[in-house]
C-alpha cells in the first residue's frame, strides 16, 4: 500500500505512484521517480533510483546516469507511464 504523499494526480486525471525525490524543478513542480525531465540544455532523462549511489539520478537514453543537483534548472515534461513516447523520440534523434 502506498502513502498518499507518494501519489500525484496528473492533469489528465490519472494517478501514478512514484517516490518523491525531495526536489522541485524550475517551475516548483515536485520531481518523482519515473518522471521525464528535460534539463536547460535540452537533454532528456528518466528519473530513477540508483541503487549503487543510493540516490536519485537522471538516466539518459544511452544508459548514462547523471547526478541531480539542487536547484534543478530544467522541467518535468511527462512521466514514463503517461508519456513513454518522449523517451522514444529522444532515442530516435540520437540514432
Amino acid at each position: 500500500m502506498t502513502n498518499t504523499a507518494d501519489r500525484r494526480r496528473l492533469s489528465n486525471g490519472h494517478t501514478t505512484v512514484g517516490q518523491y525525490t525531495g526536489l522541485k524543478n524550475k517551475n516548483g513542480v515536485e520531481v518523482y521517480e519515473g518522471d521525464i525531465y528535460k534539463n536547460n540544455h535540452g537533454a532528456i532523462f528518466e528519473i530513477i533510483w540508483d541503487v549503487e549511489t543510493a540516490g536519485f539520478a537522471g538516466k539518459s537514453s544511452n544508459g548514462n546516469l547523471v547526478t541531480l543537483y539542487k536547484p534543478l534548472s530544467g522541467e518535468v515534461i511527462g512521466t514514463i507511464h503517461e508519456n513513454p513516447e518522449l523517451l522514444e523520440a529522444k532515442n530516435e534523434q540520437i540514432s
